[in-house]
């Protein structure tokens, strides 16, 4: 049997007698006992991080275990990669048919000698037809073309990516956001007009074929396949641009909508990086509107944390999670002054966050104060300002607007709850309401405590009443109405009230 240490492990204090009970001590101290927790917490998060860094790649039975270069997200489904078996994956997506849009390519690290080079998408915040940067991809395999070329359109008002065979062109293509792809039809490793198929068949984006073929044959045969225009070289530099600024504006001209997110109330403009609440322009950050924007395209879906700190900073693996904190903080700051709201960003604990559009005829809540309220309150004053405000039910009036309860003209005192849960039910129309949403509307969770809180509520709601039968129990088996106070809880679907008459 080990012999127990008389140190503590932490900070080599001497250790209290031990017991002759129990686990024999080692620590000092409640203090040490944290500090090694935490570091056991690092360490952990170290080996998870790890083995993330690592190829998931499996051939033949054996995983790959390089060092992760790639993350790709596929359907939503992550995938780390080396780049070796970036290229692999790239060619096999793009041969299977799998659609470009459906693909997510961050950059890790730097990539190797035996990948494409290609990092990541461009990140230029600009509509491409109103005379800002275009994101232009030149397939060409001469060098001294591409020399001459390429600085040339970057003086022009362009950003480009050049590669040499088809091959690449294909995993460049794939994988960045472009306005237009040049392709020479004479390539090394790949005849352009195959290229020309298989990017036709994963990515919609425009292409002008730059060759000097130019025979009307292959001509025909290039436009057929896709191709949005064709140019015989030589030609002139100016014209080259001319066709690609109308190519561009004539595909755009079909995406503004797109790339537009109105919900009644929040207006993102992405091409412009403008965002509007309520008409009222909302001043964002870069990263800001990012975070915003990715959440706002997923409305009421949840994105995780590391696909946020993925697509929103374009980060590697093992970022620090908590920015994605600060910054959802932050914004919420600012949407606080808006009548958005910051209740339209909801935390998934331990998962995510999402957005919440507003409903479409709902607007936001406020106290006699001014003061904005969110969750269960609001929904509590919003029902108060929807409805009358006297509800009367016999001889029991409820004043919303004094929040006085009156029975036989006689004031009941009642707390905030049971006020509240009167609230609903009376305002309910005559309709039941179930407990689960009686539970989180007034106290926000469904748990056990608070069910048994909920019992307690509407005991002593009959109670002060004076006419329990005004409460009526719904059964869950057969939603039958029930007096009874036995009716076990467990099959108590929800509780109502008589439609209430008189409201003025």
């Amino acid at each position: 049997m080990r012999k127990s240490s008389t140190r503590c492990t932490v900070c080599s204090a001497p250790l209290a007698p031990a017991l002759q009970t129990g686990r024999p001590r080692r620590y000092c101290s409640a203090t040490c006992r944290s500090a090694a927790r935490r570091q056991r917490g690092r360490e952990q998060k170290q080996t998870a991080a790890a083995v993330q860094r690592r190829c998931s790649t499996d051939l033949a039975g054996q995983a790959c275990g390089r060092e992760v270069e790639y993350r790709l997200v596929v359907h939503g489904q992550d995938t780390r990669i080396c780049a070796r078996c970036y290229d692999l994956t790239l060619q096999y997506l793009i041969e299977r048919g799998v659609v470009a849009s459906a693909v997510e390519v961050y950059a890790v690290a730097a990539a190797g000698p035996g990948s494409s080079g290609v990092t990541g998408p461009f990140s230029v915040d600009h509509e491409p037809d109103s005379g800002s940067e275009l994101r232009v991809l030149f397939i060409e395999d001469d060098d001294r073309v591409r020399h001459a070329l390429v600085p040339v359109l970057n003086r022009r008002g362009c950003r480009v990516l050049s590669v040499a065979n088809g091959r690449q062109g294909l995993e460049a293509a794939y994988v960045n956001e472009l306005d237009v792809v040049l392709l020479d039809l004479g390539l090394p490793d790949i005849d352009g007009i195959h290229v020309l198929r298989q990017l036709r068949a994963v990515s919609d984006v425009p292409v002008i074929v730059v060759s000097a073929r130019g025979e009307v044959d292959d001509r025909v045969l290039a436009l057929t396949d896709g191709a949005d225009d064709y140019l015989v070289k030589p030609y002139d530099v100016a014209e080259l641009l001319a066709r690609m600024k109308r190519v561009v504006r004539r595909y755009t001209a079909g995406l503004k909508v797109d790339h537009v997110y109105d919900d009644g109330v929040l207006r993102l403009d992405s091409f412009r990086r403008k965002a509007h609440v309520a008409g009222v322009e909302l001043i964002l950050t870069a990263t800001e509107f990012r975070l915003l924007e990715v959440l706002a395209h997923q409305a009421g879906a949840v994105q995780s944390v590391e696909k946020l700190l993925a697509r929103v900073w374009g980060e590697p693996l093992g970022a620090d999670p908590d920015r994605v904190k600060f910054a959802v903080s932050k914004l919420r700051r600012k949407l606080d002054m808006t009548d958005l709201g910051s209740d339209s960003l909801v935390s998934a604990r331990g998962v995510g966050y999402l957005y919440q559009p507003p409903h479409p005829h709902r607007e936001r809540v406020r106290t006699q104060q001014g003061r904005a309220t969110y969750g269960h309150s609001a929904r509590v004053l919003e029902i108060l300002n929807a409805q009358d405000r006297v509800v009367r039910l016999g001889e029991i009036v409820v004043d919303l607007t004094q929040h006085e309860v009156r029975v036989a003209g006689r004031q009941v005192p009642l707390s905030r709850k049971e006020f509240r849960l009167l609230t609903m039910l009376a305002s309910s129309g005559g309709a039941v309401c179930s407990r689960e949403n009686l539970l989180t509307e007034i106290w926000g969770r469904c748990g056990g405590w608070e069910s048994r809180s909920l019992d307690i509520h509407i005991a002593t709601l009959r109670t002060k009443l004076g006419r329990p039968e005004l409460i009526q129990v719904v059964r869950a088996a057969s939603q039958d109405r029930s007096t009874e106070d036995e009716c076990p809880r467990d099959r108590v679907f929800g509780y109502r009230m008589p439609k209430p008459h008189g409201n003025r």
